[in-house]
């Protein structure tokens, strides 16, 4: 028997990034329409507020490209859901 571990996108709404140097975590609601980065394209803001260290040159667009399809699909109806394994899937 096997059991899937089943996530609504509405459940997904928001996103953290953490600090490595000084262990700040910076929580982001997705589901919010208005930027809150200092760019006007941006979600994500330019560096931790805990210590001004910027983040990884990797981190930011990747987060802010993820915001970007989450508000595509929340747009969608609400029936997409994510699994951590297919059902119909051999383990």
């Amino acid at each position: 028997m096997q059991s899937d571990f089943v996530i609504s996108l509405h459940d997904m709404r928001y996103v953290e990034i953490h600090c490595s140097h000084c262990s700040t975590a910076v929580t982001m609601d997705m589901a919010r329409r208005e930027q809150m980065g200092d760019r006007k394209d941006a979600f994500a803001p330019m560096q931790y507020p805990g210590c001004s260290t910027p983040y990884d040159s990797k981190v930011r667009p990747a987060v802010d490209e993820f915001k970007r399809a989450y508000q595509s699909l929340m747009d969608l109806p609400k029936s997409i859901t994510f699994r951590g394994a297919s059902s119909r899937e051999k383990v």
